[in-house]
């Protein structure tokens, strides 16, 4: 009886202590493995997305600061090329303002020398008069064989004097005058022998007469007007293409107006060249202006010169203000210039004074004339 006892003892505690009910790995282990595993998965995603987040951040501190240098740089640039703009404007309002001096001075210089002309001239005709009038109250006391003589002497004098007028002051209408007031000397002498003269004398003042009348006034008020055009037309060079306005009308929104003044700030920072259509320069405002000012000075010194009579500086002004708006009609579609440039070519043709003969036959002939009656008076004093 007893050593059955033991022997079921002995195997409970067998059963009790053996290594399959304490160590089983499916009943101990299992139920601990699974919750580590997910455990670790969730830490490996949220390490993930901090490095994907502090990569983001790292990208964006880069792109924002590489942007924030290019502004800088571009603002910077903008800066420079606003001080060489100011510094080129200075520069051109000193050329300006010099040119204007200079071409004033000549003015002034020219219209000195032509007043000190006349000055000289109105004292040699107010000393002609005085002579001609103590001449005519000489006249009451002469003989008829003097008074023949002094008649021949007077149209020799008035000849001379119609020379100088034509060739020296180009005074077509007084050179005439004096011609026929020589011939109605001669007429009152009523003498066959002095018909030859009379002839040539007709002859002069025909050819006189028939020359063109003086255009000075005309082309200096044709000149005045085409100034007044130039000062009022736009020679602006305008953009092909820009930005619409229609955002700053009143019915606009404010998200449009923001747009508008936000793309007309980029415009001016940022450069964008395009390739696909050819690139057309603009050109300041201030080359047009200081070239407008440049023509009007031109042709008013070609006023001055009309009214003065000198050709050469009528010309070489005209000249320089045609180059002057051939330029400006190259770089500008301004329909405004091209009759005024016309105008100015036609103006450019046009003489100041006609084309004067080379002699007058009639003042030799006179001279030749008094030249005899000299000779027969000087014989007949020495019998």
């Amino acid at each position: 009886m007893t050593p059955t006892k033991s022997t079921k003892d002995t195997d409970a505690v067998a059963e009790i202590d053996s290594p399959t009910d304490i160590d089983n790995p499916t009943e101990t282990t299992t139920p601990t493995s699974k919750p580590r595993r997910g455990g670790m998965g969730w830490l490996v995603a949220v390490l993930v997305l901090a490095a994907a987040g502090a990569a983001l951040w790292y990208g964006y501190q880069v792109v924002v600061l590489k942007q924030a240098q290019q502004l800088h740089e571009l603002t910077r640039q903008y800066s420079t090329l606003e001080q060489q703009f100011s510094q080129l404007q200075q520069d051109l309002k000193s050329q300006n303002d010099t040119f204007k001096a200079t071409v004033d001075e000549q003015i002034q210089q020219s219209n000195r020398g032509l007043q000190r002309v006349l000055n000289e001239q109105a004292d040699l005709l107010e000393s002609n008069q005085m002579a001609v009038r103590s001449v005519q109250a000489e006249l009451a006391q002469l003989d008829i064989t003097q008074q023949s003589s002094w008649r021949i002497f007077e149209a020799r004098a008035l000849a001379e004097r119609a020379a100088s007028k034509l060739w020296i002051e180009q005074d077509i209408a007084a050179a005439v005058e004096l011609l026929k007031l020589a011939d109605s000397h001669l007429r009152a002498l009523s003498n066959p022998a002095h018909q030859a003269v009379r002839q040539a004398l007709a002859d002069d003042i025909l050819r006189l007469s028939s020359l063109p009348a003086q255009q000075s006034e005309s082309i200096t008020l044709t000149l005045g007007s085409l100034r007044n055009q130039l000062q009022h037309s736009h020679w602006y060079q305008q953009p092909t293409a820009g930005v619409s306005n229609s955002g700053n009308d009143a019915t606009a929104s404010g998200w449009q107006r923001f747009k508008q003044s936000f793309t007309a700030l980029m415009d001016k920072l940022i450069r964008v060249q395009r390739r696909d259509t050819p690139v057309q320069p603009l050109i300041a405002d201030t080359y047009f202006t200081a070239s407008k000012e440049r023509v009007l000075l031109q042709l008013q010194l070609a006023q001055q010169a009309a009214l003065s009579g000198s050709q050469q500086v009528f010309e070489q002004a005209l000249a320089t203000a045609i180059e002057q708006l051939t330029t400006i009609t190259e770089i500008s579609d301004n329909a405004d210039i091209e009759p005024i440039l016309e105008q100015l070519m036609t103006l450019q043709e046009a003489k100041l004074q006609p084309e004067l003969p080379a002699q007058l036959p009639a003042v030799a002939l006179l001279s030749r004339l008094a030249e005899q009656y000299a000779v027969g008076q000087t014989a007949e004093e020495e019998l």
